[in-house]
């Protein structure tokens, strides 16, 4: 029952987006089934006819009837399947990756942290869409079958009922091949997921930009084709198992459809000799009693073939299904935020066992600016991740002006921020759509834009283009596309935060990657355009910090000092003091 509703449950899907596909299909089996009946009925008009001594005018207008038939057949078959079919069926994949990419928006980020989810998740969005094809393939061949084996089973029972009884066994046994292939299929596919995605990254590294650099400046090259090589004699091994026995099953495969063939040609050269048929009966019997066998065998298969699709399909379900804590669409819409506060916070990130964060208490009022410093891996960037609800706390609670965050709907609050992440990203779109973050019209020409663009310091880069502000970041798609340098694209993430507008702006590292003279000149604006807005700020460089209302060391995970520079430089065996002054005589 479940694997039917499985079934049921991907045909709707199918339907709802995509259900001319469905009608398509649907008209293309039913003039399929009709092939081979007719194909079967005219072979022995014509044999019979021959033999009988008919005029050869009957069997021409026969013949002549029988090829205008199958030719209309092959021409609609062909518009319907060939191009119509082809066109939709891409048209449905196209949106259910779009389904698939919506979803995981609304995943939780712990989800991730769990490496079986992130298998399913995996293959969901790898083969998804192929496995929706092949489900709705599987029910039109379920459904041609009925056609082809009603018309011809009658077929046969009228010519010769005793050919009925060996198809039958010879299905039988084509089922239990077959099953058995299909199962070892899908386990040799679990298998694998783990080693292809293994490969698949070592790949990626080779052709992404990012890696691309210190692959050719360091050995690293001989460390990622070593574990290459390794994971892909692993699979090899894998692959040989699974592929020796599913030889062993094509073998017999074979043997039973020569063993079947070769008992009906006996059977019907006896029943000949014996008169009881005739030669158009035997030319009829030997093309229908095939092609009824076959068709039997994809028909029985639907079951095994449901239970195939079933154990992929209880991924996509498990996947689209999911339902995480945070990102719902629940809880109240927020209109502002006043006041930020941790209350007693601790948190560990899901799968590990010690604390990223303990007894974490902060309160951040609308307006302030706040610095979190500390070591790498001290737990900063970890707690901006609770800010900002990618993760909910162990214990303790994070109120919003005083009541509990989970009670508030997670896209509504997100909305009031603005961040520039450690790992920032710039995309393959237009500078414009980096920065605006949305789709632009073509004769639209937007003032934050340049106002940010000169804020950063790009305008005359981005001026200097041919393209201008609509050049694509990257090369990879657009030959007339541009690629920055490290900084300039950080001012690119900067410029991004600016435009948008946020209530609350959060800043992780956020010109870790410009020289000391502009990172300076670019915060102090930040700083000055920002004044009204509350800010949070993680920075290892603590010049920036001077300028702020309150500052957290933090160090394992505590917080073991707070307070403004000046409260903190003159803190006896302060740890801020000591990282500020190690920072500053650098500088000297």
């Amino acid at each position: 029952m479940r694997t039917i509703k499985n079934f049921l449950f991907v045909l709707k899907e199918i339907y709802v987006l995509q259900k001319s596909y469905l009608v398509v299909n649907f008209f293309y089996v039913v003039f399929a089934s009709m092939k081979p009946i007719s194909s079967a009925l005219v072979i022995k008009i014509v044999i019979d006819g021959l033999i009988e001594d008919v005029e050869l005018r009957e069997n021409l207008n026969v013949i002549l009837l029988y090829l205008l038939l199958i030719s209309s057949i092959e021409i609609l078959q062909t518009i319907l399947g060939k191009y119509l079919n082809e066109i939709l069926s891409t048209k449905l994949k196209d949106k259910l990756k779009l389904k698939f990419c919506d979803k995981v928006k609304h995943i939780d980020n712990s989800a991730y942290e769990n490496p079986e989810y992130y298998n399913v998740m995996t293959r969901t969005m790898a083969n998804g869409d192929s496995r929706y094809i092949a489900v709705s393939d599987t029910f039109f061949n379920f459904f041609g079958s009925i056609l082809v084996i009603t018309g011809l089973t009658s077929l046969i029972i009228v010519l010769n009922i005793t050919l009925i009884y060996s198809v039958l066994i010879f299905v039988v046994l084509k089922i239990i091949i077959s099953s058995l292939i299909k199962k070892l299929t899908f386990d040799e596919y679990i298998s694998l997921t783990r080693s292809n995605r293994y490969i698949d990254y070592f790949t990626r590294l080779f052709r992404l930009p990012t890696f691309i650099n210190e692959i050719k400046l360091f050995p690293l090259e001989d460390v990622i084709r070593q574990k290459h090589i390794d994971e892909s004699n692993q699979r090899l091994l894998m692959k040989m198992k699974f592929k020796g026995k599913q030889n062993i099953y094509n073998v017999l495969n074979n043997v039973i459809d020569v063993s079947f063939m070769g008992f009906v040609i006996i059977f019907l050269v006896i029943e000949i000799g014996n008169n009881r048929s005739s030669v158009g009966d035997f030319a009829a019997l030997m093309n229908s009693t095939q092609q009824l066998g076959m068709s039997l065998v994809s028909f029985l298969l639907i079951i095994p073939n449901l239970k195939e699709h079933n154990r992929y399909i209880n991924d996509m379900k498990s996947f689209l299904e999911y339902k995480g804590e945070i990102e719902t669409n629940n809880g109240e819409n927020l209109t502002t935020i006043d006041k930020i506060e941790f209350k007693d916070v601790s948190f560990c990130y899901p799968n590990t066992q010690s604390n990223s964060l303990n007894n974490i208490n902060i309160t951040i009022h609308k307006g302030s600016k706040i610095a979190l410093v500390g070591h790498n891996g001290a737990g900063k960037s970890t707690l901006i991740k609770l800010i900002l609800r990618f993760f909910d706390p162990v214990t303790g609670v994070i109120l919003i002006n005083d009541k509990n965050l989970k009670l508030y709907n997670a896209n509504s609050y997100r909305n009031h921020f603005g961040v520039i992440f450690q790992n920032y990203q710039v995309y393959s779109l237009s500078i414009e759509e980096n920065i605006l973050l949305r789709t632009i019209n073509s004769d639209e020409r937007i003032d934050v834009l340049w106002e940010s663009l000169n804020l950063v310091e790009l305008a005359d880069k981005v001026n200097s283009l041919p393209l201008k502000e609509k050049t694509i970041l990257s090369k990879e798609f657009s030959e007339q596309g541009t690629i920055l340098s490290g900084g300039e694209q950080q001012k690119v993430a900067i410029a991004r935060l600016y435009s948008i507008n946020k209530d609350v702006v959060i800043l992780d590292e956020a010109s870790s990657a410009l020289d000391p003279y502009t990172e300076h000149k670019i915060n102090n604006m930040l700083l000055d355009s920002f004044k009204d807005k509350t800010v949070i700020i993680i920075s290892h460089r603590l010049s920036i910090t001077k300028n702020v209302d309150k500052i957290f060391m933090i160090e394992n995970g505590n917080i073991i000092e707070q307070g403004n520079h000046k409260e903190l430089i003159k803190m006896s065996g302060g740890k801020y003091a000591e990282m500020y002054n190690l920072q500053a005589n650098n500088y000297k």
